[in-house]
């Protein structure tokens, strides 16, 4: 069930993210843009778990797909025909063959090997093993950023400012990082000396930019992202959600500090001499195209939605329509994979390959895989 879920998480996640790229990209605010995000990942991680209940069982008429490769569909038929009879002739001369009072020969369900199937119950294990190892990498890797932002803490010599009738703890970081800022329980902006270089207008522009960092809970953002991932790691539609996180992230941060000097074009300025000098720490995790984008949005004017909710519905409808048409395909192979494992399982012990369909069902309703 698992895997269903998530595969039918990804799913609907493109389809979310497709709305966004043709129309919310470019016609909402920057707010709305991670607003409409925010929603599609909840969205995406919360209706799967509502529309795979309500999908119907699927039952195996038979588990076999095919007899011979060069058969054709005729003949394919007329050899099962065939098969199926002679198996009835025998299962109706055993004794407590089923529990069934009458049985016919459409109640009767042979087993082929499959071998798609297995290969999957094969390497079944194995594969269970790689997702787990993947995930647990990934929160092991997130444990040690925060054990690095623990670090710079204890290494670095704090100061208290006070912003908006807000506390800050201003670190003197001796590392590489120039200019950052994250927020755990306290609200804390790592600051070098170098940047005493900067005229003050720049300086507060930088400060600035690191505090709406904090005021957005960017920090939380990421870790939240970072334990989305291991689940979602092998969805590429993630990782455009995730950069289009962090550039929204900067747009917001930039436009945050541009409100308190009042100069888009001197920030603008600032933004590529600090590129250029390698000095700002939020820069420096992007290259020269992102920066580009950056420069644009500020010297652009914004565009704005006159409402938001109309577009969330929307999103609901599209999402819940690309579940109910892309879940019975995804559940009805999940169950067919259950089903036929539990077949395998019971040829394995009687070597039997004949069953009675409705007792098979039954006893498979009791397992769980």
């Amino acid at each position: 069930m698992v895997a269903v879920y998530l595969i039918l998480s990804y799913l609907l996640s493109f389809s979310g993210y497709l709305l966004y790229k043709s129309y919310i990209q470019k016609r909402a605010a920057l707010f709305q843009r991670k607003a409409f995000l925010y929603a599609m990942v909840g969205m995406c991680l919360v209706l799967p778990a509502f529309i795979l209940p309500s999908l119907p069982d699927f039952q195996f008429e038979h588990v076999a797909h095919s007899i011979h490769p060069f058969n054709t569909e005729n003949t394919l038929t007329l050899q099962l025909e065939e098969e199926l009879m002679t198996c009835y002739n025998m299962a109706i001369t055993e004794q407590e063959f089923c529990k069934c009072e009458d049985l016919e020969q459409s109640g009767l369900l042979l087993y082929k090997e499959d071998p798609v199937f297995n290969s999957v119950i094969e390497s079944k294990w194995g594969i269970s093993f790689f997702f787990i190892g993947i995930a647990f990498i990934i929160l092991v890797l997130l444990s040690i950023k925060v054990l690095h932002l623990l670090r710079i803490i204890r290494n670095s010599t704090t100061t208290q400012k006070h912003i908006d009738g807000q506390t800050y703890y201003v670190l003197n970081y001796q590392g590489n990082l120039l200019a950052a800022s994250f927020r755990l329980i306290r609200r804390y902006i790592v600051w070098k000396p170098e940047l005493s270089k900067l005229s003050p207008m720049e300086r507060k522009a930088v400060m600035m930019h690191e505090v709406a960092h904090i005021k957005h809970f960017d920090t939380w953002e990421l870790i939240g992202l970072d334990i989305l991932q291991a689940f979602w790691f092998l969805n590429p539609i993630f990782y455009s959600i995730k950069k289009e996180l962090s550039l929204l992230n900067e747009f917001m941060a930039d436009a945050y500090a541009v409100n308190h000097i009042g100069n888009k074009t001197a920030y603008a300025s600032l933004l590529i001499k600090l590129k250029e000098q390698q000095q700002f720490g939020a820069l420096s995790h992007f290259g020269s195209s992102s920066l580009k984008l950056r420069v644009l949005q500020l010297l652009q004017p914004e565009h704005q939605l006159k409402k938001l909710s109309p577009f969330l519905v929307g999103l609901g409808c599209i999402l819940l329509t690309t579940g109910f048409i892309f879940a019975p395909p995804i559940h009805q192979q999940k169950q067919a994979f259950e089903q036929y494992q539990y077949i395998q399982k019971q040829y394995e012990q009687t070597g039997k390959t004949y069953f009675c369909k409705s007792c098979l069902y039954q006893e498979l309703e009791s397992c769980s895989y």
